[in-house]
């Protein structure tokens, strides 16, 4: 909530924190932060790192992910409950998702674009595919989809020119669609 803290809480505290893992660690410990809600669909390079730190950071476990927020819990007795039953891990991660798209309303595609853009930032292309792909089914006709689906076949698993045939098509059914306006 911005209108909540002053511009100098911002600038000299929340900022810092954001993009330095050390400012993090002491600044947490100091104001006694526990938990961490972040609205990843509005993410910009400073919270995109600071996500990616957190994700590395066994001390923050993922618990929470959907089309807009991302949820971590510092590691605590208290919290051991919760990461037990809720965190989200390689282990995880693709049958949470796959779970969670069967669950968006299939009329409303920023759901999937969110998901799939969030996934893809932090570099999990190839869980990405889940998203988009699942978009392109429940919207034929939405070029996002086949755009961001042949981005992230090219981003994570096309190493040795494997699918290139299968990219240039969704490339193209996207540009077919609309993706070029």
């Amino acid at each position: 909530r911005p209108e909540a803290y002053p511009e100098s809480f911002w600038r000299n505290v929340y900022g810092p924190m954001q993009a330095d893992q050390k400012i993090w660690k002491q600044k947490s410990a100091e104001y006694g932060i526990r938990s961490v809600v972040f609205d990843h669909a509005v993410m910009d390079p400073a919270g995109q790192k600071f996500i990616l730190n957190m994700l590395n950071n066994p001390e923050w476990p993922l618990v929470f992910l959907n089309d807009r927020i991302v949820i971590f819990v510092k590691r605590s007795k208290d919290s051991q409950q919760i990461v037990n039953t809720y965190k989200i891990d390689s282990y995880n991660i693709e049958s949470r998702i796959k779970e969670m798209t069967n669950t968006f309303d299939s009329a409303y595609d920023l759901s999937y674009r969110n998901l799939g853009d969030f996934l893809y930032k932090i570099g999990q292309y190839q869980i990405s595919l889940i998203p988009y792909q699942k978009l392109v089914s429940v919207q034929p006709d939405n070029y996002y989809g086949y755009e961001k689906h042949a981005l992230a076949l090219a981003a994570g698993i096309n190493k040795n020119g494997e699918n290139t045939d299968l990219i240039l098509s969704e490339l193209n059914k996207a540009i077919s669609l609309g993706a070029n306006n």
